[in-house]
């Protein structure tokens, strides 16, 4: 027996997330979970552990963006002219932020084991990568970085604390 019902018409189509709530199991009598794209069936077990690990390496992924981003903001400082550094801030934003909505969109499953996983990744991130970050953030999807010179001074009072 399968982790799911296979795709057997329309009705047994697989679903992007549970519309009841939070599941703590997969149902074998239920629809097949998708994985963030639509030809990313979740319908074995095997299937199932890869999407779990990927979960975890997602939330970790936004620690080492944010690590990258503040790295990036120290060498090349963010001023008001525009410069050419400005799209390599831009593009490492948005690579943030795209890989925070998709952490968004797993938790958004209501499957317990993305929730737990995704929540485990961006726990393991912060720990590895944001130890020395002042200036904590809740929203990974809205919050993403210190704000003005003001959080910069305070990081680096912080290490020369440290010291």
């Amino acid at each position: 027996m399968g982790l799911c019902k296979a795709q057997e018409g329309m009705m047994n189509m697989p679903m992007s997330m549970y519309m009841d709530g939070i599941h703590f199991t997969i149902d074998p009598d239920q629809q097949c979970l998708i994985f963030l794209f639509q030809g990313w069936v979740v319908d074995s077990y095997g299937r199932l552990i890869v999407t779990l690990i990927v979960c975890i390496a997602m939330g970790m992924l936004n620690g080492a963006l944010f690590k990258l981003r503040s790295k990036a903001r120290m060498q090349f400082p963010i001023k008001e002219a525009v410069q050419a550094t400005d799209l390599m801030h831009g593009l490492l934003y948005g690579f943030q932020m795209l890989n925070a909505y998709l952490c968004m969109l797993l938790v958004m499953t209501y499957y317990a084991g993305y929730i737990l996983t995704t929540v485990l990744g961006l726990t393991l991130g912060h720990m590895m990568f944001q130890k020395s970050t002042v200036s904590e953030q809740v929203d990974p999807c809205c919050a993403a970085s210190p704000r003005g010179k003001e959080s910069v001074s305070i990081q680096q009072d912080y290490y020369h604390m440290k010291a």
